[in-house]
């Protein structure tokens, strides 16, 4: 691949494992990116379970022998997590929308869609950083889920609640996706999402777990799930079914390409190159034909 690509572009193979060097690492810092920080995050993810000799005592919520703020817990937050949390929270989304930036004007550019196209494909290209947004959703809920663990959970889900709202109504205004279909399954799902998690603050008063209307809550957060389930599978079909035509015209292509259907494609094009050889004598056999007529008829003879 290396060698073609020096083939084809005049670059040379340096610049090839280059690019793809960034191409990895831009999938992989992606993907990795929300399950990276929240893990950096979990170790102040703290509860708090009494006092002890007149101070308020928290444990670790993933590892409840780990008493938090005591100096061993200080150490790994401030050496591991707090660099993990500035690393994978600030700077690579940071440094990703400034490549961004940089390159706003070479977005078809075959170089920064190979290198960077896994970021803003999919997105209009006035809103080529979106996926930015979507990261830094997923990142401050995340913060919002450990920072605020330690006070009372009904004000977690209210800023949560907020946080949803806002990332609602952006999503709504710029509709920054190319396809329509994408617009409104993200939209939907953003507006399930607030509203499960505002169903789910009627549950924090035990009181009323017994209450008739919970179970009415219950209903609605099960249906308004199940209708985004249903919802999404639909506009997948859709765009399957739609899209059928050019997944059939990548199998045959890929088919091409693979050597034991290369026998099938060498006897097709041979069975080509044989009916075109064939059309050709026959013809040559015509004009043979007609000349022959004309040489040997009684007018040409005398």
């Amino acid at each position: 691949y290396a060698l073609r690509h020096r083939e084809e572009t005049g670059r040379t193979v340096a610049s090839y494992f280059k690019n793809e060097v960034i191409t990895t690492l831009t999938v992989i810092f992606f993907i990795y990116l929300p399950s990276v920080f929240k893990t950096c995050l979990s170790i102040f993810n703290c509860r708090y379970i009494g006092t002890d000799d007149g101070k308020r005592k928290y444990v670790l919520i993933r590892d409840p022998s780990v008493v938090c703020w005591d100096p061993e817990h200080w150490i790994w937050g401030i050496t591991v997590a707090t660099p993990g949390v500035i690393m994978w929270g600030f700077v690579i989304p940071l440094a990703a929308f400034i490549l961004m930036y940089r390159n706003k004007d070479k977005l078809n550019d075959p170089d920064t869609k190979k290198k960077y196209g896994f970021i803003y494909f999919g997105f209009l290209s006035t809103h080529y950083f979106w996926e930015i947004i979507v990261t830094a959703r997923k990142i401050l809920i995340s913060a919002v889920t450990a920072y605020f663990s330690m006070i009372r959970l009904d004000f977690q889900l209210y800023v949560i609640i907020m946080l949803m709202v806002t990332f609602l109504i952006l999503q709504t205004q710029n509709q920054p996706y190319i396809y329509p279909a994408l617009n409104s399954l993200e939209t939907r799902s953003i507006l399930v999402s607030v509203l499960t998690v505002y169903t789910a603050c009627f549950f924090l008063d035990d009181s009323l777990t017994d209450d008739p209307m919970a179970y009415v809550f219950f209903t609605i957060l099960v249906f308004m799930n199940f209708y985004f389930i249903i919802y999404w599978l639909m506009i997948f079909g859709r765009e399957f079914w739609e899209a059928r035509a050019a997944l059939r015209t990548r199998l045959v292509g890929i088919g091409r390409r693979i050597p034991c259907c290369f026998r099938a494609n060498k006897v097709s094009t041979l069975d080509e190159e044989g009916d075109e050889t064939a059309r050709v004598g026959v013809e040559g056999k015509m004009v043979m034909g007609i000349v022959n007529d004309e040489v040997g008829s009684p007018e040409n003879n005398g």
